[in-house]
């Protein structure tokens, strides 16, 4: 999988394979890559990124325009050539072809979650899944962006907890959380930790009750997981309130581990618990099952 790939895939599928039934599209196979440091990058924007870990991170996202080679001789990456017109200007002579990144991941999708960061990166990815068909979640804290209306707007999902919701509620109008349905998305799922969530869609509210762990290990990883199996149900056809039931017992398990992605469920795992939780089954008619089945 080339650096480009991997900087829209870490977009759209970040988490939305929370799933086992799910498979990462054919064009991204191949071996992975583990890579451990010691911060995230504050943001995935080249222009924005300068420290090591960042540098590190988005080194391997774009193609630069030059390199060095292990003997310290400049190599021609995006570029051909150079000519120094003066002291500040620089002439750089691209190379031909196409050089922008590779869009299908966003272009195949049929959920894409935005929840990196909020900036100028994510918001353009959006787009391209969105004239593409996919639905677009957010989950997080869409008051750390400078631009959290553009988002709104372009949001068919928003996921985030309750608090966070109310501030940015009052940012953008003071109309309270079901305002924001004005502005844009179709739904939003309001969390509140462990003790559930609550699904608000332009016709009224439903509740969405936990599940219950097995045991508590380690907690990191379970917002992640409720909203990456959400939106990944919710993109297969399945009604939202459903789609975060399911994702509610994603991240009861998820807790029942150290690790963020170590006891993952797959679709009949998940589904025994569902319906230990809901005293039903999880809607059946619906590819993701069968997908898992096959």
């Amino acid at each position: 999988m080339s650096g480009k790939q991997l900087m829209l895939l870490v977009v759209v599928l970040d988490l939305v394979l929370s799933l086992g039934s799910l498979s990462v599209p054919s064009f991204a196979t191949g071996p992975s890559v583990t890579v451990a440091q010691g911060a995230e990058p504050a943001t995935l924007d080249a222009f924005q990124e300068i420290s090591r870990s960042g540098y590190n991170v988005t080194l391997h996202i774009y193609d630069p325009l030059f390199m060095r080679s292990d003997d310290g001789k400049i190599v021609p990456m995006l570029a051909t050539g150079y000519n120094i017109v003066d002291p500040t200007t620089w002439r750089i002579t691209l190379r031909q072809g196409d050089i922008a990144p590779d869009p299908r991941p966003l272009r195949q999708a049929r959920a894409a979650i935005l929840n990196y960061r909020f900036d100028r990166f994510t918001l353009a990815a959006g787009a391209i899944g969105r004239a593409s068909g996919a639905q677009i979640v957010t989950s997080g804290d869409l008051n750390t962006s400078s631009m959290p209306e553009q988002f709104v707007a372009i949001a068919d999902v928003l996921i985030a907890n309750q608090f966070e919701l109310e501030r940015l509620a009052e940012k953008l109008g003071g109309r309270g959380i079901g305002g924001l349905l004005n502005l844009g998305p179709s739904a939003i799922v309001a969390t509140s930790s462990a003790r559930g969530a609550v699904v608000l869609t332009p016709g009224g509210e439903e509740f969405v009750s936990p599940a219950r762990a097995r045991q508590v290990v380690d907690p990191i990883g379970a917002g992640d997981a409720f909203a990456g199996s959400t939106a990944a149900a919710y993109g297969r056809g399945i009604p939202l309130p459903f789609a975060a039931r399911i994702g509610a017992v994603t991240a009861s398990f998820v807790v029942e581990a150290r690790g963020c992605q170590t006891n993952l469920p797959n679709w009949d795992r998940m589904a025994e618990r569902y319906r230990e939780t809901f005293r039903e089954d999880p809607p059946a008619t619906t590819s993701l099952a069968a997908e898992n089945s096959a």
